[in-house]
């Protein structure tokens, strides 16, 4: 069972670095995505008061595994989840669909109409696009991007009641 942590009870830096571990597999895409995700890690860090509302890091026996995050701002009609994923190490375990619903559970609080993501179109997200119709997402559309690595995004949906 996933434990949750505030991002402001980890050391800047922890989040790009997760990101990382979670992309190791597809290295063309961390070296493309490398330096937007250390400037996402800068804005979590220099906005905990309001990130530590909106996702939180993951830990498995005492040990950081993932985390999640989301954007309220479209509230009450949605909230996108933003990054989303477990180390190598943790992954096909189950344990990012546990840290997904512990999210959900947080973002239905919240009290919006849907719930919102996107991921690749692609083989290296097949697990992350299971986990999401697995627990209800339904996809709403496909997008073309100009993006030679990941050329189609599906965004995905979850109306909630």
């Amino acid at each position: 069972m996933i434990k949750t942590m505030k991002f402001s009870e980890a050391p800047e830096g922890t989040l790009s670095g997760l990101l990382v571990d979670f992309y190791a597999a597809f290295p063309e895409f961390v070296a493309a995505n490398v330096a937007g995700w250390k400037a996402f890690d800068a804005f979590v860090y220099s906005r905990l008061s309001i990130m530590d509302q909106c996702g939180f890091l993951s830990l498995e026996n005492e040990i950081l595994i993932g985390f999640i995050s989301w954007d309220p701002r479209n509230l009450p009609e949605s909230i996108e989840i933003g990054h989303n994923g477990v180390i190598r190490e943790y992954q096909g375990r189950g344990k990012g669909k546990e840290q997904l619903m512990s999210a959900m559970a947080m973002m239905s609080a919240l009290k919006p109409r849907k719930i919102m993501v996107k991921t690749g179109n692609i083989p290296f997200f097949l697990p992350a696009r299971r986990m999401y119709e697995s627990v209800g997402f339904a996809k709403n559309k496909v997008e073309k991007r100009d993006d030679p690595l990941v050329p189609e995004v599906i965004e995905y949906g979850l109306l909630l009641p």
